[in-house]
């Protein structure tokens, strides 16, 4: 991103590029054949508030959302259109999931109030991931942070995967004992602190840590709670990867 195109909160003289052009599919089936013993999932990044602030800027759509609401609708109705239609290309191909990017959450609760959320996201998401569930597919969601506060209303919504679990955001004994009947939890070994930070034993308590709260009865995918960065250093990545190999869950 260079800047935000949108320096006022309208969509007047501005034209959203054409969905059918912005992905080149054309190596997608040898990437599946090549790859078929595995879960490949199709992926949709910075899918809507991201979308939406890479336009507008960070503190002008969270100032939109109070004060020019019927711009922020304008907005996210094309936002939804564009989306659908990408989603709708990739489910055409053989693949084992959906996954879209999009940050709701902060270190302590949401960026915005939950009723602006469901104002303005959980009746467009629902027409999103029904794409999704109607090529049979389940539906997976990155947000970091913590949005405790949200997560019945992605479940209601069709939500099956939430990703990435940060570490130190989220209390994971609650939200297995909740909704880890409607939910597979993926993620969970910190990288804000235990992987840069930690000894191998700490990456390896964590793991097993991880596994006893999230992984009893199935529903958990053990991973970092993030991209690893380069801080972390190469002892604490191969131990991660030695007690992933060796766990039993």
């Amino acid at each position: 991103m260079i800047e935000n195109p949108l320096k006022k909160a309208t969509l007047k003289g501005y034209k959203f590029p054409d969905p059918e052009k912005v992905m080149k599919l054309d190596n997608i089936p040898a990437f599946i054949e090549t790859n078929n013993e595995k879960f490949i999932m199709g992926a949709l990044g910075f899918s809507f508030y991201e979308r939406a602030w890479i336009i507008r800027g960070i503190e002008p759509i969270l100032t939109d959302f109070l004060e020019n609401p019927s711009f922020v609708e304008e907005l996210f109705d094309e936002i939804l259109e564009f989306n659908i239609l990408i989603t709708k290309r990739l489910c055409n191909f053989p693949i084992d999931a959906f996954h879209f990017g999009d940050d709701w959450g902060q270190q302590y609760g949401l960026i915005i109030d939950p009723d602006l959320w469901c104002k303005f996201f959980k009746k467009r998401l629902i027409k999103l991931y029904n794409v999704v569930h109607n090529a049979g597919l389940p539906v997976s969601v990155h947000s970091c942070g913590n949005i405790t506060e949200i997560i019945p209303d992605l479940i209601e919504i069709g939500v099956n995967i939430i990703s990435p679990l940060q570490a130190g955001a989220l209390d994971f004994k609650f939200l297995k004992k909740e909704y880890g009947k409607d939910l597979t939890f993926w993620g969970g070994i910190s990288t804000q602190k235990t992987l840069p930070k930690g000894t191998p034993h700490d990456v390896r308590m964590e793991i097993r840590d991880a596994i006893k709260n999230l992984g009893k009865e199935g529903g958990y995918i053990l991973a970092p709670s993030h991209e690893i960065q380069g801080d972390v250093p190469l002892e604490n990545i191969l131990a991660f990867i030695d007690e992933a190999q060796h766990q039993n869950y």
